[in-house]
Order: structure tokens, then C-alpha cells, then sequence
């Protein structure tokens, strides 16, 4: 059984075939063109950025979700696309996504410029610098 089909357009809009989110694991394959990408620094509307590791996004509960109960995101919920990766703290998790940025080599976004931790693991208790 397959997953979902996920596209996402540059100005942010998403479609799936089925569902309601997409797993970031399926719908990236086709969007990574190197093989040296590590990171991935993922941009949002009013200038928010959060970088992962790749490998990090990649695990199978991670979600670029676009509606809930049927209905499209709300803005405050995080339309058109919202990022959900459960196993990081919260600000990894954007809202308003607009644009994924893959990377051979790791680049701070805003919090983590701004004294939280790079990693954000909260089983670690990784909050801050």
C-alpha cells in the first residue's frame, strides 16, 4: 500500500491524491537533486526559518500536513502547510511553510540564532545552548 502523493508548489500550496498530510519520508525523494543534502532548512511566511538534519525529517511520523478533519489548516493553525515532527521540540515544528531548502552543511534558523539548541531533542532536555 502506498502512501500518500505529496506536492508542494513555491508559493506554499500543497495537494495530496489521498489524506490528509503527507509524510515528509515519501513526498521528498523526488525533491532532493543532491545526494550531498544533509539538512534541510525549511522557510515559512513572515521570514521564520528551522533547520533539520535530512535524517531527522525522514523518519516515518514526520508530517507536512495541510488540512485537518477534512478541512483546510486555518492561518492560525498554519495554513497552507504546517510541519509537524514530533520528536523535537516545538519550534522545529513550523507553521505557514513555504519553501524546504536542502543543504550539504548545517544552518542555524531563527531560534536557534537566537540561543535555543540546534538539535532540540526533548528527551535530552536540549533547550538551549
Amino acid at each position: 500500500m502506498s502512501g500518500p502523493t505529496c506536492t508542494v508548489s513555491p508559493d506554499g500550496a500543497s495537494s495530496t491524491t489521498s489524506g490528509r498530510a503527507c509524510s515528509f519520508a515519501r513526498s521528498s525523494g523526488a525533491s532532493v537533486s543532491s545526494r550531498a543534502a544533509r539538512y534541510v532548512l525549511v522557510h515559512a511566511y513572515g521570514g521564520y526559518t528551522t533547520n533539520l538534519p535530512l535524517a531527522v525529517l525522514d523518519d516515518d511520523d514526520v508530517l507536512l500536513a495541510h488540512s485537518h478533519n477534512g478541512e483546510p489548516l486555518t492561518r492560525e493553525h498554519g495554513y497552507p502547510l504546517r510541519l509537524v515532527v514530533p520528536k523535537r521540540y516545538a519550534w522545529k515544528s513550523a507553521k505557514w511553510v513555504n519553501g524546504l531548502e536542502f543543504m550539504a552543511h548545517d544552518r542555524p534558523g531563527f531560534w536557534e540564532r537566537n540561543g535555543y539548541h540546534n538539535n532540540g531533542d526533548p528527551w535530552k532536555e536540549e533547550r538551549y545552548r
